[in-house]
């Protein structure tokens, strides 16, 4: 699985004391779905919206793939889950609903 997470950005990450996420879908100009995950925190210069990963999905995506790419990009990148406050979604109707299967 690709991943755009620098060392400088983990450093970062590292000496925050709280942090959001937010979890976005939407196509590329191939009508790619992808899967984007943003990181928000107040480092100690200033507060900072970081992009951490870009994810092209195959096929037919549904709030479970895209949970399943979160899921697997913060273990990959060892993503300090402790210091998470808020993970947010743009409530696509994939990711809402009766059947809402992104639950962290």
């Amino acid at each position: 699985m690709p991943s755009n997470i620098t060392n400088q950005q983990i450093e970062d990450l590292k000496l925050v004391s709280a942090l959001s996420i937010a979890v976005d879908e939407s196509c590329d100009i191939y009508d790619t779905a992808q899967v984007s995950r943003f990181v928000r925190f107040i480092s100690p210069t200033c507060a900072k919206k970081e992009i951490l990963v870009l994810v092209p999905l195959k096929g037919r995506t549904c709030g479970k793939d895209i949970a399943n790419v979160g899921i697997e990009c913060i273990d990959k990148d060892h993503f300090p889950l402790d210091k998470t406050v808020l993970v947010s979604t743009d409530e696509v109707k994939s990711m809402t609903g009766l059947k809402v299967l992104c639950l962290f």
